[in-house]
């Protein structure tokens, strides 16, 4: 097999540093998108929010994903430190 086939590089940045950088990329965009487009409604609209558009409810998603991230981080650190860390990979990858 080539290097070239086996994902070996010689010198400059290597593959995962160009796979973080595409990641990045890709979620900068994907943001930028969402930020253009509000304010492109939000400056396009007469009346921002329509009329009889319900008040956003956020209280108990942002309790839900504080409660369930926390949990999350506390069991891969108890794992962790007791040196099972891959007892915790399912967590993080639920199709393994």
């Amino acid at each position: 097999m080539s290097d070239y086939a086996a994902g070996v590089r010689r010198g400059g940045p290597g593959l995962a540093v160009w796979g973080m950088a595409m990641l990045v990329a890709s979620e900068a965009t994907l943001f930028g998108t969402f930020i253009g487009s509000y304010y492109y409604l939000r400056f396009g609209a007469q009346h921002w929010p329509p009329p009889g558009t319900p008040e956003p409810r956020v209280v108990v998603p942002l309790i839900l994903a504080g409660v369930l991230g926390g949990a999350t981080i506390g069991i891969t650190a108890r794992h962790e430190r007791a040196g099972t860390l891959r007892a915790s990979v399912p967590l993080a990858e639920p199709n393994s």
